[in-house]
């Protein structure tokens, strides 16, 4: 071989070794991109995950598995996620391919853990990142959000999407319909007054509505609830209507959420003490054209946020029949149309669209009597016609209520003035106290003022951010006085992002502001 010949191969060899070299650099360079990049992802993944949405946050761990197999981070969360739908056999099927691709005794630690019955919800996620202790600290026990949402808005077709093929039978004129990953069974029916559910073929047709849903164990509707659920504990989880039905061992709570009645088997004291507890889930139907719709309202002290207690005097009107002013109760020249008694603080109405006038007092002092405007619309839900009873008010006192729905879950109410600041971390000052705060949605919070002389400036904060306040909060704020017998209403405008900067008081006199703010100050 010619010299000339060795060096080209020699030649030839150094630049594949280089190129080589290159290459590989440049896979290293890249391999060290994916991994922070799936770091972020997974740190994205926690994030959707502490906001409660579970379901997004369980794509975003998914397609980190996908492209990083042993990703520990990702299988250990994506468990968490599944276990907060209910879904715990998935749960425990990901920790397993887990500990198979990774070796990690981790992951058999949590899999006995789990299968030793150990609490099965997890409240938050740690990331390395710095926490904020200034913040409100977080109900070990809550609403399954997640689930709880599915029920409200999902249909047959999305049912067979999310839990599997559905089998279908028939039941004493019912379509009881069963999918292979739920835990429970559906029931459909034609509505006679409504639009027909069953096909030809006799399966629910794909937008049918379920008129039932019934589970196999009634904790998946809750967090950290494997050892039950209280009626206290209950009554802070943000629902409406929360009441006991019947007695002795035929005793059962209800209750509303996000356009669900919940109907669960409990003992004598409104505890759910049993995993397979009867239950019956009732989605909301499709509205009729003129057809009324079930509310059940609750009544609620301002100064507790819980429901009243002792008797209380509730009569609604239509608005156009009504003849007396504000000044006086609601009497049999008003056109009263139903009136009863609240001994629970629940009062369960059917209501067509239109406009209405209530009256509420205590059954022992008709004159400490608060009246309402109520217009039911389409769009009107269960907490929008909470009723807040207060006590009398002193001349120059007021009394400031903000009620809004199920989200975003934590409003929070501000009234700054006279060098005071009211909220949840000063609850107490010279000029009034912050009375309720609520964390939960479907809430109220109460701010009392000892007297209106000064300038005061009142907020509403978005305090958890799960989305713009105005964009579904159906947030309201109402003003008590002393000398009115119905309160000053505000809507929250729905371009409201963070904070709504209500009103203004100069001496007494309340001032419309009704817009975003920058600041509360």
């Amino acid at each position: 071989m010619k010299k000339s010949s060795k060096l080209i191969i020699l030649l030839s060899l150094v630049i594949v070794v280089i190129v080589g070299g290159i290459a590989t650099m440049y896979l290293v360079s890249d391999k060290t991109d994916d991994t922070q990049v799936y770091t972020e992802k997974v740190n994205n993944g926690i994030e959707l995950y502490n906001k409660g949405s579970y379901e997004e946050a369980i794509k975003v761990f998914e397609e980190v598995i996908k492209n990083e197999p042993k990703n520990k981070e990702a299988y250990k969360n994506l468990g968490y996620s599944y276990i907060n739908i209910g879904r715990n056999d998935l749960a425990l099927n990901t920790w397993r391919t887990a500990f198979s691709m990774t070796g990690d005794e981790e992951f058999n630690l949590l899999i006995s853990s789990f299968l030793g019955e150990q609490p099965r919800t997890t409240d938050n996620i740690e990331v390395a990142a710095p926490v904020d202790n200034s913040k409100k600290s977080s109900e070990n026990k809550g609403i399954n959000s997640e689930i709880m949402t599915r029920f409200a808005e999902n249909t047959f077709e999305k049912y067979v999407s999310q839990y599997g093929a559905a089998s279908v039978k028939n039941e004493q004129g019912k379509v009881i319909v069963t999918h292979i990953r739920f835990k429970g069974k559906f029931e459909y029916s034609n509505d006679p007054n409504g639009e027909s559910k069953i096909g030809p073929d006799g399966k629910p047709k794909p937008n049918a509505i379920p008129d039932a849903i019934i589970i196999d164990d009634v904790t998946e509707l809750f967090k950290g609830s494997n050892t039950g659920i209280t009626f206290d504990e209950l009554s802070n989880f943000g629902i409406v209507g929360l009441q006991k039905e019947g007695s002795g061992d035929n005793t059962s709570i209800k209750f509303k959420y996000k356009g669900c009645t919940y109907t669960i088997a409990c003992d004598a004291n409104g505890n759910i003490t049993k995993l397979d507890a009867q239950n019956r889930i009732v989605p909301e139907q499709k509205a009729v054209e003129g057809a009324k719709r079930r509310f059940s309202v609750d009544v609620v002290s301002a100064s507790t946020g819980k429901h009243v207690t002792g008797t209380f005097h509730f009569a609604i009107a239509k608005a156009e029949t009504v003849k007396s002013s504000n000044s006086s109760i609601l009497r049999s020249s008003d056109g009263i149309f139903f009136e009863t008694n609240i001994t629970n603080g629940v009062v369960n109405l059917e209501l067509a669209n239109g406009k209405y006038v209530v009256c509420v007092y205590p059954q022992s002092d008709p004159s400490n009597f608060r009246r309402y405007n109520w217009e039911i619309t389409n769009s009107t839900k269960d907490a929008d016609l909470k009723i807040v009873v207060t006590s009398k008010l002193a001349a120059g006192q007021i009394i400031i209520v903000l009620k809004w729905g199920d989200y975003p879950r934590d409003l929070d109410s501000h009234v700054v003035g006279n060098g005071e600041h009211i909220f949840f971390e000063h609850k107490n000052s010279s000029i009034g106290n912050l009375d309720v705060d609520c964390t939960q949605g479907n809430g109220i919070e109460t701010i009392t003022l000892k007297n209106s002389n000064g300038i005061y400036r009142y907020y509403v904060n978005n305090y958890s951010k799960e989305e713009p306040m105005g964009q579904r909060s159906n947030a309201i704020v109402e003003v008590y006085t002393a000398n009115n017998s119905t309160p000053q209403v505000f809507r929250i405008p729905s371009n409201i992002v963070n904070i709504w900067e209500v009103f203004e008081i100069r001496n007494g006199e309340i001032r419309v502001i009704n817009s975003e703010a920058s600041a509360i100050n």
